[in-house]
């Protein structure tokens, strides 16, 4: 399941990571997964390469090293592979934030979470507050709700 965090002090251990980008570029490699080719063509229009490189989407770039990508990518990817450490959410935009329910496992700091959503996937598994949610729409319908007042954390 995915852990969804909203304050620091919840997280275990307090092991989180806020340089996604640092992060990635140190640890984490572009595996050949049908997880990162999802990621990389939804959010950069990138093809997998290798384990180092991506297929730009322009064409006359050519195949450009995994540092180029977005945060957005790096960080669902870093998510993805490094499950034992939490990632902080808070540079990844509404497309990167629409992939959270492919998610199945790991923990993300959503200090600020997004009540929009332009995503097709609904279906998840998320923990928020010590509640599952097999429904993406229905967590963020309580996070409407909080941000209206008329829920609590």
């Amino acid at each position: 399941m995915l852990n969804i965090y909203d304050n620091r002090e919840e997280i275990p251990n307090n092991k989180i990571v806020d340089m996604n980008d640092a992060y990635f570029n140190l640890h984490t490699f572009l595996y050949d997964s049908e997880f990162t080719r999802t990621v990389l063509k939804t959010i950069d229009q990138a093809g997998y390469y290798s384990e180092h490189a991506f297929v730009s989407r322009t064409k006359g770039m050519g195949n450009l090293t995994k540092n180029l990508l977005s945060t957005g990518s790096k960080t669902l990817l870093n998510i993805y592979y490094h499950p034992d450490v939490c990632f902080n959410v808070c540079e990844c935009g509404y497309t990167a934030l629409s992939l959270l329910p492919l998610l199945g496992h790991g923990s993300i700091l959503w200090e600020y979470p997004a009540t929009q959503f332009r995503g097709s996937v609904t279906e998840c598994s998320i923990i928020f507050k010590g509640n599952v949610y097999h429904d993406f729409i229905e967590l963020l319908k309580y996070f409407r709700e909080y941000a209206d007042g008329r829920a609590v954390w």
